[in-house]
């Protein structure tokens, strides 16, 4: 018969194990969208960026884990006592009972306070990778905006660069028009000296010139005053022949005749040859005065000429002076813009040493995120808890390990293999190890828990059930190194045996050593 106080335990025991059993299903659904979402953005069908499915997934991570730890603090007094209840319907020893009491309360409150303080560790782990995570964002960002800004100043560097490149070959062009100008100036100045010299020769032409018109008037001069003596001859001739008028009354006429006749012939002689030297003479003035026009016309000429050259070499020479000091303006402004594009292309030379500065502490954040990643993993609770389904008869042999546990209802950490039917110790610790069989016909039976260490195998406790709907449980607490195992077997023979859905096998780290 069933008593009040059994139907009691195994009904709170029940609560609690379906609100586990709750929890662990929303848990697990939480768990399997977020894997879900993972998984596609490694198949290219999520379109999220590489820092929002990071930290999707650690802060699903971090509230997965939080929520594991949770249940346990939440229900730990609820299923201590459960467990004192059912050690005390299965177990008659007071002694016993209240040593595990003990134990109980002391591991309760050393792990209660532990569990607090991995608690804040856990909310601080949280909040630093949250800060970590903001952090390389708001670097990311950072990073991004001064490529895009080294991208934009040197595409504005390479536009310049091409502008002065352009520049620089039209001035280029320009010199070597002024090059090959200037090398034309001493040929044009030779020219222009040329036609000086030549200019000043046809000065001392006029001057000669001149100096033959000075003779020529002095010539005239001359001549005027032969034409004076000739006319003054003339009129002693007149007088003279007055005289001889006055002589013809005492001469003959014969002598008087051949005087006059000489003297006629005389006077046409000195007629013609008057003649003759006056048509020289204004031949030879018309000559002069043509020539002398001609000098004039050639002088005002080459005066003329001399002017619009002098006039066009000074504005030539301007001209290349003005030239001259635009390029060296835009020489000057060249070099200026040589030293701008230097010191630009310096300050690009520290913006990639910045960036390679700032994708090592990238890759350093990344790594601390990772290894806090690891840790946070690393701190998160094992425990176990394995339920036998209903099922048929089941037989066992001698010496065989159970894995009949086929239903699992918690595996923090994956230590429990239900193929092998084997927990494994992930660390150092104390472990608290659970075995509660019901079975459904009458039978004797006895299964042992076992704990192997290196190879070596000890009894740490055992169940027995003789009649029909026994319940036999054990609670042991085992300190286990890494790698340690823990297993049930049965102690003989059994065949068709069945057990009652609340079955259990149950390991949990209390306390890392």
């Amino acid at each position: 018969m069933k008593t009040p106080r059994q139907i009691k335990a195994i009904t709170s025991q029940l609560e609690v194990l379906d609100e586990l059993k709750e929890h662990l299903e929303c848990l697990i659904a939480d768990v399997n969208t977020a894997t879900s979402r993972g998984t596609s953005w490694i198949d290219d069908s999520d379109s999220h960026s590489f820092e929002e499915m990071n930290q999707y997934l650690t802060n699903e991570t971090s509230r997965c884990l939080r929520r594991c730890r949770n249940p346990m603090t939440e229900h730990s007094d609820e299923a201590k006592i459960t467990v004192l209840n059912t050690n005390n319907c299965s177990s008659r020893d007071d002694n016993s009972d209240d040593s595990y009491e003990i134990l109980f309360n002391k591991l309760d409150s050393k792990h209660s306070k532990e569990i607090e303080d991995l608690k804040l560790k856990s909310l601080e782990q949280d909040k630093l990778i949250k800060s970590t995570l903001k952090q390389l964002k708001e670097k990311d960002s950072k990073v991004k905006y001064e490529l895009q800004e080294a991208s934009k100043f040197m595409s504005s560097l390479q536009s310049q660069l091409s502008e002065l490149v352009v520049k620089n070959n039209e001035q280029i062009n320009e010199v070597f028009s002024i090059t090959e100008t200037l090398r034309d100036l001493p040929q044009e100045v030779a020219d222009q000296k040329e036609r000086l010299d030549s200019f000043l020769r046809a000065e001392d032409a006029e001057d000669k010139f001149d100096e033959v018109m000075k003779q020529q008037r002095d010539t005239q001069r001359k001549m005027n005053r032969k034409y004076a003596c000739l006319s003054k001859l003339v009129k002693d001739s007149e007088t003279e022949l007055t005289h001889l008028q006055t002589f013809i009354s005492s001469d003959t006429m014969t002598d008087i005749k051949q005087r006059l006749t000489d003297q006629e012939t005389y006077l046409k002689r000195m007629e013609r040859k008057y003649k003759e030297i006056d048509e020289k003479n204004r031949n030879r003035y018309e000559d002069m005065d043509a020539q002398i026009q001609a000098n004039n016309e050639l002088a005002s000429s080459l005066h003329g000429h001399f002017k619009s050259l002098q006039s066009k070499v000074s504005k030539e020479i301007s001209d290349t002076k003005l030239l001259i000091d635009s390029l060296e303006t835009r020489n000057s402004e060249i070099t200026e813009q040589l030293s701008n594009y230097k010191s630009h292309n310096q300050e690009l030379n520290e913006v990639k040493t910045k960036m390679i500065s700032l994708e090592s502490e990238n890759l350093k954040l990344s790594k601390d995120v990772a290894a806090l990643l690891k840790r946070s993993l690393r701190d998160a609770w094992p425990a176990c808890r394995m339920q036998i389904d209903n099922s048929d008869k089941l037989s066992f042999k001698k010496g065989t390990i159970l894995t009949c546990f086929n239903s699992c209802l918690l595996n923090i950490g994956n230590c429990y293999n239900r193929n092998t039917g084997i927990f494994k110790a992930p660390c150092k610790g104390l472990y608290l190890c659970s075995l509660m069989l019901e079975s459904d016909n009458r039978m004797a039976t006895q299964f042992i828990i076992y704990e192997r260490k290196g190879g070596n195998e000890a009894v740490k406790g055992s169940t027995h059930t003789n009649s029909h709907q026994s319940i036999a449980c054990i609670v042991t607490v085992l300190e286990l190194n890494q790698a340690d195992e823990v297993y049930i077997k049965s102690l003989n023979d059994i065949e068709r045996i069945k057990f009652n859905r609340f079955s259990y096998f149950l390991c949990v780290l209390l306390q890392q050593m």
